[in-house]
């Protein structure tokens, strides 16, 4: 994660956006209501503030399907961004 106008990389941010990650992670490993293509992740961090506050959402919700299954797609790229 890279402010350009500090031009400083912020190293500190990966523990808790991982964090995050791992969080949505769970909640997939263990859902079998829906199965969600296409949606995106929103990293959100203060790049002028030195705090590691960070956020991450799910967006982008136009194609979500009811299955009675997990949603293996939405883990295998979950499982590669924690990587």
């Amino acid at each position: 994660f890279r402010c350009y106008w500090i031009l400083q990389t912020r190293y500190d941010l990966i523990e808790p956006f991982l964090a995050k990650v791992s969080k949505i992670a769970e909640w997939f490993e263990t859902q079998k209501e829906v199965a969600i293509y296409s949606s995106s992740l929103l990293f959100v961090y203060d790049g002028a503030s030195h705090n590691t506050d960070v956020n991450l959402k799910i967006i982008d919700f136009a194609h979500v399907f009811h299955e009675k299954q997990l949603d293996e797609r939405y883990l295998v790229g979950i499982r590669n961004l924690k990587k």
